[in-house]
């Protein structure tokens, strides 16, 4: 089967643990990894490098249109003047991870982060309103068992 891009997304603003959904509004998810790669051209290796993943930096970047009174949206924008921890929550998303008989399973993950380039308006005159961010991983995410 398949795997049909089909993810879930909640966001807590600081340290709160209650979570708002982004489903009503975001449109377009991107995720980047964003890694450091190291290579090394050893003699006994022919010129060929030898490469090593020395870090990871990943990044989730959502966007779609502005809603008002969105909840999801309200958190973000009341972190968007903020710097430092002011910018820190938690990211719960549910993806796809096996198939069996027509049957998808998700594993819901979580996840401290930073949301960082909050566009909270913009486009065209005659079109709905621009929203986005980024939410940079604090960490590794942790898988709900």
């Amino acid at each position: 089967m398949d795997a049909v891009f089909n993810i879930e997304l909640e966001y807590a603003a600081g340290s709160s643990t209650s979570y708002n959904s982004l489903g009503a509004w975001v449109s377009s998810v991107t995720f980047a990894h964003n890694e450091t790669n190291n290579q090394y051209y050893f003699l006994s290796n022919a010129g060929v490098a030898m490469n090593s993943t020395t870090g990871i930096a990943p990044v989730l970047t959502v966007s779609g249109k502005r809603i008002l009174g969105d909840a999801s949206q309200t958190a973000i924008l009341g972190q968007q003047y903020s710097l430092g921890s002011g910018r820190k929550g938690s990211l719960k998303f549910k993806v796809p991870t096996s198939e069996s008989g027509g049957t998808i399973t998700k594993t819901t993950y979580t996840v401290p982060v930073n949301v960082q380039n909050i566009t909270a308006f913009g486009g065209e005159g005659n079109a709905d309103s621009d929203f986005s961010c980024e939410f940079a991983f604090d960490g590794i995410p942790t898988a709900a068992t």
